[in-house]
C-alpha cells in the first residue's frame, strides 16, 4: 500500500496523539483533546418517505503554549485533525438549504485548523488555517442548537465561499479589547477554500485573483450587569470575488452583507446566576442580486436548569428563517420566498465528558422548493464524547 505525504501526516499525528495519551505527564508541554459526535437520525422527508440515517464527526486537537516551551509569553500553537462520515442527510434526503445537522459534510479525514495566536496585552493576533466561525458570527446561546444556521448565518454560508466547516483556508484575525465592555475584531481570508475535488485534505491553499478574498469585521458590546449579562454584536462581511449567474443574466462586483446578533440573560434562579432563562437573536441581510439568500433571522429561548437536581441541562426552542432573493423568485416560479426551520432541543451533561442531546426539527418549505409535496420532520439523537 502506498501513502502520499498527506496520508502520512495524518497517520503520524494520530499515532503521536495516542502515545501521549498513554503516557501522560503531570505538566505536559503539549495539551491534547479528542471529541466524537454522533447523530442518529429519523427523517420523514418532503415526499413522505421515511429514512433512518446517521452522521459522525471526530477530531483530535493539540495545543502548545509558548511559555511551556520557554520561548516567550502569550503565544499558542494549535492543530486539529478531523474525520467525518455519514449519509449527508440534507443533501441527499431532506433537501433543506440550511442543513439541519451542523456536522454534515463529505466523508473524509483531513487537517482542520492549524494556527498560531499571539496576545499582546489588549491585542490578539491569530493566523494560519482558520475556521472563521470559531471567532466570528458566533452566538453563545444559539450554539446548543443542531441546525447549521444557528452557527454560521446563511447570508454567509449559502451565498459565498468562506473558510468554514469543513473546508478551510488561510486567514489572519485581529482582536482588540477596548475595555471591559467593548471589543472590535476583523479578519481576512483567502476567498477560495476549495471543495472535495480541489482541497480534500485542507492542505491546498489556492490563491487566485478570480477566487478573491473575504473580510468579516465585528463590534462587540457587553452590558455592565453581571446578573443579567447581555452580549451584542454588529458585523459586516465582504467577498471581493466577481459573481455572475449566466442562467439568470445577473452579476455583481463583490458581495456585501451586514448582521446583528445578541445573547441576553432574562432571569436567573435564586442563589445562582448559572441557571435561568436566556434569549438570542440573529438578523442579517446580503442584498446582491446573484445571492440565493437576501436576508435571514434567527431567534430562540434557552432555559438552563430545566429540571430539579439536573442543573447541567439546557432546553432550547428556536426558529431559523432564510429568505430567497427577489431576483431569483421573479425568474423561478417554483420557489417559495423562504425556508424556515423550527427546532426544539434538550442538552444534558451526564458527565463532564459526555453529552446526551435529543433534537426535533420541523422544516417548512424545504429548499424553498414548490415541487416538493410537503414539509420535513427530523428526529435526531446526538451524543458527544470528550476525552
Amino acid at each position: 500500500m502506498k501513502f502520499n505525504r498527506k496520508s502520512l501526516f495524518l497517520i503520524c499525528s494520530a499515532i503521536f496523539s495516542i502515545s501521549v495519551k498513554v503516557y501522560p505527564q503531570d505538566d505536559p508541554i503539549v495539551q491534547f483533546e479528542a471529541t466524537a459526535r454522533f447523530d442518529l437520525i429519523g427523517l420523514n422527508n418532503h415526499d413522505e418517505k421515511k429514512y433512518a440515517l446517521f452522521h459522525g464527526e471526530g477530531d483530535i486537537v493539540a495545543s502548545i503554549s509558548s511559555e511551556n516551551l520557554r520561548l516567550f509569553k502569550g503565544g499558542e500553537f494549535y492543530i486539529q485533525a478531523m474525520g467525518i462520515f455519514g449519509n449527508q442527510a440534507s443533501r441527499k434526503y431532506a433537501g433543506d438549504l440550511q442543513v439541519f445537522s451542523n456536522i454534515e459534510s463529505d466523508t473524509r479525514i483531513f487537517l482542520y485548523q492549524c494556527w498560531f495566536k499571539q496576545t499582546f496585552n489588549k491585542l490578539i493576533v491569530k493566523f494560519g488555517q482558520l475556521d472563521m466561525n470559531s471567532d466570528y458570527s458566533v452566538s453563545s446561546w444559539a450554539s446548543p442548537n443542531v441546525n447549521s444556521s444557528f452557527g454560521v448565518i446563511p447570508t454567509i454560508s449559502l451565498n459565498m465561499s468562506v473558510s468554514i466547516f469543513s473546508y478551510l483556508t488561510a486567514g489572519i484575525s485581529f482582536k482588540y479589547l477596548v475595555n471591559n465592555q467593548i471589543t472590535v475584531q476583523t479578519a481576512f481570508f483567502n476567498g477560495d477554500p476549495g471543495n472535495y475535488e480541489t482541497n480534500r485534505y485542507n492542505l491546498n491553499w489556492h490563491f487566485s485573483r478570480e477566487g478573491g478574498w473575504f473580510n468579516i469585521s465585528e463590534l462587540h458590546f457587553k452590558t455592565k450587569s453581571n446578573l443579567k449579562q447581555g452580549n451584542y454584536k454588529l458585523g459586516m462581511f465582504y467577498h471581493s470575488k466577481n459573481i455572475s449567474d449566466p442562467s439568470e443574466l445577473t452579476s455583481a462586483k463583490g458581495n456585501l452583507g451586514f448582521f446583528v446578533m445578541g445573547d441576553q440573560d432574562l432571569t436567573s434562579e435564586k442563589n445562582t446566576i448559572k441557571n435561568g432563562l436566556r434569549m438570542f437573536f440573529q438578523l442579517s441581510v446580503s442584498p446582491a442580486k446573484v445571492n440565493m439568500i437576501k436576508s435571514y433571522y434567527g431567534f430562540g429561548l434557552i432555559y438552563r436548569g430545566m429540571f430539579r437536581r439536573m442543573n447541567e441541562d439546557e432546553f432550547t426552542v428556536a426558529v431559523a428563517s432564510a429568505h430567497i432573493n427577489d431576483t431569483k423568485l421573479d425568474r423561478n416560479p417554483d420557489l417559495f420566498n423562504q425556508e424556515t426551520a423550527i427546532e426544539l432541543t434538550y442538552k444534558k451533561y451526564l458527565k463532564s465528558n459526555f453529552i446526551f442531546q435529543p433534537d426535533f426539527q420541523y422544516i417548512i418549505h424545504p429548499g424553498a422548493n414548490r415541487l416538493y409535496k410537503g414539509n420535513v420532520t427530523v428526529g435526531l439523537l446526538r451524543t458527544i464524547l470528550t476525552f
